[in-house]
């Protein structure tokens, strides 16, 4: 298994923070987010989202999804998962809870 992380575009594995997304999945299989909880508690429910990008194979383990997300006050976002883990890439050290 390859690990992407770094590459592609996607956030390194020291660049994330980790979230609790809650989703959905339709009967074919797919899935898409739905509201993003941080871990201070703040919940924000996603307007749209965007199937953006995927990334690696299912066979080699190494699938990763990136979602375009829509969230309150027209904040856009991008939104990745991996190996059934939710996440945002770091901002400036930091990252920012209140969708601005």
């Amino acid at each position: 298994m390859g690990r992407l992380g770094g590459t592609c575009g996607i956030p390194a594995y020291d660049d994330r923070v980790y979230l609790c997304v809650e989703s959905v999945t339709a009967r074919d299989g797919r899935f898409r987010p739905t509201r993003i909880r941080w871990d201070r508690g703040r919940v924000y429910p996603v307007i749209v989202s965007t199937l953006a990008a995927t990334y690696g194979r299912r066979e080699r383990g190494n699938l990763v999804f990136c979602w375009d997300v829509e969230l309150p006050r027209k904040v856009y976002r991008e939104l990745w998962w991996e190996a059934g883990r939710w996440f945002v890439k770091r901002r400036g050290g930091s990252y920012d809870e209140t969708g601005a």
